[in-house]
């Protein structure tokens, strides 16, 4: 795919990811004192008709969802909060939310989204500072933010048709993409993991790419070979991700990664 099509695929999925960031529910459940508090959106949904979506604590405010307002809002106020798990429905939502405390005191309100989650898949709300800057003569900032919601590592073990795949990267903010352009595409971040990321996938053939992700400030990622092609069988499949030195100026600076089956 080519890059232009790639970043404004990735921003709509950014602006459809982002509403999944309210999709927090009523019902709470009490996390662990070291973990995320677990909020059930519908008790009476089955488990396995459902998705995990974290949020983040300290700058995210749920006000609505589906149309509903919510009383109390969804929000951690403390930054030292470990955040919520939520628990949502799998399929499509809408959610309304305010942003609070870029890192540059910046607000935004009522921020409206829409989003497809998976049942049995866990997320992740991110967002993302494209761009900022300070007036010199009046002091003004302005700042760009993206939200997305995008798939983190399952502890979940596999079922009878599903295997482990593990992604290791010694960069930050990678996409990795598995079947682009197909029904089944995946996006999944690396974030800022250190640890590499762990997910559940149906067994079959699948293509794998590699993206920067939006804020990186990479224009474009350029693989040594081709992008692999891999089969998911019966046994877990490890792949790592050695990106190379940065080349090139605004708007155009690109880097070339080493795609590796372990």
């Amino acid at each position: 795919m080519k890059k232009e099509k790639w970043m404004s695929h990735i921003i709509a999925a950014v602006a459809l990811a982002a509403s999944l960031v309210l999709c927090f529910s009523c019902g709470s459940i009490p996390g662990g004192s070291s973990g995320p508090t677990e909020i059930v959106y519908d008790q009476s949904i089955p488990s396995d008709q459902l998705a995990t979506l974290y949020i983040p604590p300290g700058s995210i405010e749920v006000i609505e969802f589906n149309g509903v307002a919510l009383n109390p809002k969804w929000y951690q106020a403390s930054i030292r909060s470990p955040g919520m798990n939520v628990k949502i429905p799998a399929g499509n939502h809408n959610i309304r939310f305010h942003y609070y405390g870029g890192e540059y005191g910046v607000r935004m309100r009522n921020v409206n989204l829409d989003i497809n989650i998976v049942a049995g898949r866990t997320y992740k709300l991110i967002y993302l500072l494209t761009d900022y800057s300070r007036s010199y003569f009046t002091g003004r900032i302005s700042e760009t933010v993206l939200f997305t919601v995008l798939e983190t590592s399952e502890k979940r073990e596999p079922g009878p048709d599903e295997q482990v795949l593990s992604i290791t990267s010694n960069r930050s903010f990678v996409l990795v993409v598995l079947n682009e352009g197909k029904d089944n595409e995946r996006i999944i971040s690396l974030g800022i993991r250190t640890e590499g990321l762990r997910l559940i996938i149906e067994k079959g053939e699948y293509t794998i790419g590699i993206f920067p992700h939006p804020g990186s400030g990479l224009a474009r990622l350029e693989p040594t070979g081709e992008q692999e092609r891999f089969i998911v069988s019966s046994e877990p499949i490890r792949y790592s991700i050695e990106v190379g030195n940065v080349t090139g100026r605004d708007p155009n600076i690109r880097a070339t990664y080493t795609l590796t089956r372990q």
